[in-house]
């Protein structure tokens, strides 16, 4: 199975819909890594996606992704272009234009408290749809969440079982 992105070969990929992903970020235009295999242990790539308000998470989350996971870098969907995306562990992509949620989430006063959320699920569902499309693994987490311990033992377990799909829920 080829585990290439398009976004090896070129710096802008086009979605059906009209956006495009970036890679890097105005704060650092020669990043580290240039390509999401970079990132990637034995075809698994950690994605996560980051407002500015959740940069201290998302720098927690790619440190132990590298130390407990082993993994060189954490893909980050970024909603906004900060300069923590230049951390030498995140590999930075940006939507353009931005992924914005229905005006419903504006308009509703219950729902709008949930704003940051349903964006941040828009750039989830965006993250997870393209690079399973490129033939990638995908490990997704929460900005604020990370492994404790290495999760390829996991994988390759479920893997050998034939499975898709393999979930962990937070305690609620």
């Amino acid at each position: 199975m080829q585990r290439a992105l398009l976004l090896l070969a070129l710096p802008v990929h086009t979605s059906a819909t009209g956006q495009k992903a970036v890679l890097g970020s105005r704060f650092c235009p020669t990043a580290a890594r240039s390509s999401i295999e970079h990132c990637a242990r034995e075809g698994t790539v950690v994605v996560t996606t980051m407002s500015k308000r959740y940069s201290p998470p998302t720098l927690r989350l790619a440190k132990a992704a590298n130390q407990s996971g082993g993994f060189p870098c954490v893909v980050v969907y970024a909603q906004d272009d900060v300069p923590e995306l230049c951390d030498p562990h995140i590999l930075p992509i940006r939507i353009e234009p931005p992924l914005l949620p229905d005006r419903f989430w504006c308009n509703a006063s219950k729902m709008n408290p949930l704003w940051g959320w349903a964006r941040a699920q828009l750039y989830k569902t965006y993250a997870l749809a393209s690079l399973l499309r490129e033939g990638f693994d995908v490990l997704l987490l929460d900005a604020d969440h990370r492994a404790s311990a290495d999760p390829m033992p996991t994988l390759r377990k479920a893997r050998a079982q034939g499975l898709d799909v393999v979930a962990q829920a937070a305690d609620f």
